[in-house]
């Protein structure tokens, strides 16, 4: 999965959608985050749902970013 994300990011970068300094220490941050909410919410413990997960990816997102994505 990290060598598609650094992929996805890299070619964000180059096509000016948004900027990182190091698309790949990105995509490693993400799907480290991304590995332990499905943790959470494969846990049965009721950590956190779906829709929390994602929002937490999507905020993680946009502060790698570096405030230069606007979202769509």
């Amino acid at each position: 999965m990290k060598g598609a994300l650094t992929a996805v990011l890299t070619v964000g970068c180059h096509g000016k959608n948004w900027h990182q300094p190091d698309p790949a220490a990105t995509a490693l941050r993400l799907s480290a985050l991304h590995d332990g909410l499905v943790a959470l919410i494969l846990s049965g413990l009721d950590a956190i749902s779906p829709a929390e997960a994602e929002r937490h990816l999507r905020h993680a997102f946009l502060l790698e970013c570096q405030g230069s994505f606007e979202p769509r």
